[in-house]
């Protein structure tokens, strides 16, 4: 029952085409019904066809019939009457000629005729109606079967059956048409009707949302896929126009065509070339009704199927904010009631956006407010410039969405800016919260963009299309594979400090104005920030330099000698400035030459004994003496050429930048500070280390004095001393008369108070002179061991005793007439005195030294003085020696001759005689032949 159903159900919409199919039903199942009683009545009462034949009938029939049937259910009703008449009249004119030859079956087969009237259209019917009579009235003409009156009478009711079903069934199909007619225009009626009833529900949908969702993104989604859904439209977008108002951008699309249409960046300029460009220009709706006949349309081909267009301008308070465009695969499909209701619709979504861009504006001014408070925050937490620095850069990557920031300083005098931060934020490249170590400086002079901005203090947003932008700068982008960025400049008043760079990738976009204006607030921040952390860093900089002014100045002061106050001073000037060297040069006093005073290279000091002086016409040194001015140079070897100059230390680096300062005490120069290093020294640096140069030469200056002071004090000193030695030894000499404890008490004294390392005293005896007196252990071997050296020979005491002149040598290393002596192995200087006494040399004195050079005008001369004083002490001693020993033999001799006088005995007196010649040859035997006799004593 549910198949039989279910195969009568037609399958279309057309109400015309199902009553049609439902009559044509009924027609198949009549008329193939009727035909299987008939078949079933020759089965049980065979007549005309036997069993068999009315089996196969039945079968047959039935087989027909459901073929109709389903004919008829797929909606075609023309082919299934058609098909069903067909054959069924054959089937009544086979029957005919076979069977029955009466009207019974050319009567049956007038049913076609009025059916296909009915079903299918008149002309089809006289078709059938002309076929059938034609084929019966030949059939009984040529078979006979009939009279020819039965056959005009079978004509004539053909005919007029035709006629009364053709005539009715032209009537009903005209009312039909009429009815149909005037139900198509009701059913418009209230198709548009209910459509601008949707429409109007549509738009306070559109309504609703805008005021529900301010959501700009997600309000534009919701209302493209809406117009989309409710309109039945092949595709719907939404532009929205750029800053600069002249361009439309494609911010949401509706469509079947699978392709990223927003990703792409998709825009149009507001020119005439497209229709969404009209109407962008003239702020009015156009639409196309055939896109092929429309000069402005702009194919796309990922729009395929687009046959009609209609664009809509987007105004909210005089503003063009962007064009609706709706298309449809159909052409003519737009009605000028879709237009104004879509226009409406348009109203109220520019309005929803305008509503939209005002809570995002708000929002975005509050969002900005809170983060310029906790930036303002963030900075205020630290005053070390560094740490500002890296704060900010971590703030502004994060918080304006950035890949990468680097903020640069700028040096005016230089033309150049230094990176002092480089900061990655870059989920793409993986890497996160990573500062860069290498931080360049860089030459203004190649990157036009940069100093553009920086001169004129107006942030500015570049991208690697852009045929403007700085090859450089280009090459930059493309290798770090970023494809914008924003520049702003650090302004603080009317200063510009620096600059932050910003970078972009493509996913994430370009810089909005809010954003850039955001960028721009907190650099002035920024600014602000680094310039107070920079005037509190120059005071608390300030107030350690004083501190270490003050130390210096105290440790200057307190300073015994130069060493301590070059130390001092080195000690305090790397603490203040980073220095790889320092050295101090003293002028002499012909002023002709700067004189090594102090070198301190790379941690360690540098011997200067085997460093000559510098004159004053070459090196940096020299023009520093000369201009009376400091000199920051860089020691290049162009520089060292030009100053004739020369490298003093553990390096050679021709990166090394040097400064020389001149030390000026009373307006005179006294010499040169000078110091070295890998980076230029700063102006504050050079001014900080003016004031120590001053202080440094005050202390100089005071220390030369003092030693001038304390040198002349040593020279009356050493004259004093010297006259009270030569009072000693001429008190010794008038007081001692034994001549070897004179000599060796005069040198002990010489040696004692000159703080000698060794004094001797030779006396000529025989062509050489020999030692009478030494001091200390040496002078006690010599004498135990005799020593003696020729005169006239090769020593310095040789060539004195020779020809009465001195010699001196004030460092033994280089003379070669000095003879060393194995029992002063540490002798460095000698001098050899001679003793003169009456233009005859007696002796030499000699006086040696452990200091080399020890030997001045002044201690020679003091010492020549002791020296003669000496010797003519020693000929007294040596004159009253001789006039002592002649009385003591006259007083001998004259006791002989006493007893010779009181004796008149030979014997005795020879006795006597001989005994006082023992006694004077120290006991001798002395023998006396007289005659024959001899006398022995």
């Amino acid at each position: 029952m549910l198949a039989s159903l279910n195969l009568l159900k037609i399958r279309t919409d057309d109400v015309e085409t199902q009553r049609k199919g439902a009559l044509l039903q009924g027609l198949i199942v009549a008329l193939i019904g009727l035909s299987i009683v008939r078949a079933i009545f020759e089965i049980f009462q065979p007549a005309e066809i036997s069993p068999q034949a009315a089996l196969g009938q039945i079968i047959t029939s039935t087989l027909f019939g459901i073929l109709c049937l389903w004919v008829v259910r797929t909606g075609n009703i023309r082919l299934a009457a058609h098909l069903f008449f067909a054959v069924l009249n054959t089937i009544f004119f086979v029957l005919l000629i076979t069977i029955s030859r009466n009207l019974f079956f050319p009567y049956l087969m007038l049913i076609s005729v009025v059916a296909i009237a009915t079903l299918d259209s008149v002309r089809a019917s006289v078709l059938y109606s002309v076929i059938t009579l034609t084929a019966v009235t030949s059939y009984f003409i040529l078979t006979g079967t009939l009279s020819l009156l039965a056959v005009v009478e079978f004509s004539v009711t053909c005919l007029g059956i035709s006629i009364v079903a053709w005539a009715t069934s032209d009537y009903l199909q005209t009312a039909l048409r009429n009815s149909k007619t005037l139900a198509g225009e009701l059913l418009n009626q209230s198709n548009l009707l209910q459509r601008r009833a949707q429409q109007l529900q549509f738009s306070a949908e559109i309504a609703e949302k805008g005021s529900s969702s301010l959501d700009l993104a997600q309000l534009l989604q919701e209302t493209a896929v809406l117009l989309k859904s409710q309109f039945s439209f092949y595709h719907v977008s939404i532009f929205l126009t750029d800053p600069s108002k002249t361009a439309l951008h494609l911010r949401e699309v509706a469509t079947d065509v699978h392709i990223d249409l927003i990703n792409l960046q998709y825009k149009l300029p507001i020119d005439n070339h497209s229709v969404v460009g009209w109407v962008g220009l003239h702020r009015e709706p156009r639409i196309v009704d055939d896109v092929e006949t429309d000069e402005a349309y702009k194919e796309e081909p990922f729009l395929p199927h687009t046959r009609t267009e209609l664009a809509l301008p987007l105004v909210a308070r005089g503003e063009l904010l962007g064009v609706l465009d709706v298309q449809g695969d159909q052409p003519n499909i737009f009605a000028q009631e879709d237009i104004a209701i879509l226009q409406i619709i348009a109203n109220q979504i520019a309005i929803n956006i305008d509503n939209a861009r005002l809570f995002a504006k708000t929002e975005s001014r509050l969002n900005e407010t809170r983060i310029l408070y906790e930036f303002n925050t963030l900075l205020s937490g630290t005053l070390d410039v560094g740490e500002l620095h890296r704060r900010s850069a971590r703030a502004l990557t994060t918080w304006l969405h950035a890949s990468r920031c680097i903020i640069y300083s700028w040096d005016k005098e230089e033309e150049t800016v230094t990176a002092q931060v480089d900061f990655i934020y870059d989920l793409v490249a993986g890497s996160i919260d990573q500062y860069l170590l290498d931080l360049p400086t860089y030459e203004l002079t190649e990157r036009h963009s940069m100093h553009k901005v920086l001169t004129s203090g107006q942030p500015k947003v570049w991208r690697l299309e852009d045929i403007q932008l700085d090859e450089i700068e280009r090459q930059h982008l493309e290798a770090i594979k970023l494809s914008s960025y924003l520049d702003i400049p650090l302004v603080r008043g009317k200063d510009t400090l620096g600059i932050i760079r910003l970078y972009r990738n493509k996913s994430q976009g370009t810089f909005t104005d809010s954003e850039i204006q955001l960028a721009q607030a907190m650099g002035n921040e920024t600014a602000v920030s680094l310039a107070n952390a920079t005037l509190t860093s120059e005071s608390q900089a300030r107030v350690a330099q004083l501190s270490s002014l003050n130390r210096l100045s105290l440790a200057l002061s307190e300073a015994p000698d130069l060493p301590q106050v070059f130390k001092s001073t080195r000690r305090e000037i790397l603490s203040l400035v980073e220095a790889t060297g320092l050295a101090i040069f003293l002028l002499n006093e012909k002023r002709t030459r700067l004189n090594w005073l102090y070198l301190h290279d790379y941690g360690e000091e540098v011997d200067l004994s085997n460093i000559p002086p510098l004159t004053l016409d070459s090196g940096f040194s020299g023009h520093v003496a000369r201009s009376r001015s400091p000199l920051h140079i860089q020691s290049t070897p162009e520089n060292r050429a030009k100053y004739n100059s020369f490298q003093v230390g553990s390096t050679d680096d021709a990166h090394e930048f040097w400064l020389g300062l001149p030390l000026i005490v009373t307006n005179e120069l006294i010499g040169v500070l000078s110091l070295q290093n890998l980076e230029p020294f700063s102006d504050r640096d050079i001014e900080l280390l003016t004031t120590i140069a001053g202080a440094l030469a005050i202390a100089i200056n005071n220390l030369l004095q003092l030693e001038a002071i304390q040198k002349a004090l040593n020279v009356q000193f050493q004259q004093r001393l010297q006259i009270q030695t030569a009072a000693e030894v001429a008190a010794a000499a008038t007081t001692v008369l034994e001549q070897n404890t004179l000599a060796q008490g005069a040198v002990e004294l010489i040696k004692d108070r000159f703080n000698l390392y060794y004094v001797g005293l030779f006396l000529v005896e025989d062509n050489y002179a020999v030692l009478k007196a030494g001091t200390g252990e040496a002078g006690e071997a010599q004498l135990a061991a005799k020593r003696r050296l020729e005169v006239g020979g090769h020593s310095l005491i040789g060539g004195a005793t020779n020809d009465g002149k001195p010699r001196i040598t004030q460092d033994v290393t280089t003379d070669p007439e000095w003879l060393p002596n194995p029992h002063l192995p540490d002798t460095r200087s000698e001098l050899a005195l001679p003793l003169r006494v009456r233009e005859r040399t007696i002796g030499a004195l000699t006086v040696q030294s452990l200091t080399p050079n020890l030997f001045t005008d002044d201690l020679i001369g003091a010492l020549q003085i002791m020296g003669d004083q000496l010797a003519v002490a020693i000929q007294n001693a040596q004159l009253l020696a001789n006039a002592e020993a002649r009385a003591k033999r006259q007083a001998h001799l004259n006791e002989i001759s006493a007893q010779l006088h009181q004796s008149a005995d030979v014997e005795t007196i020879v006795g006597i005689g001989l005994r006082a010649l023992s006694k004077q040859l120290k006991g001798t035997a002395v023998e006396l032949e007289l005659g024959r006799h001899t006398k022995t004593s």
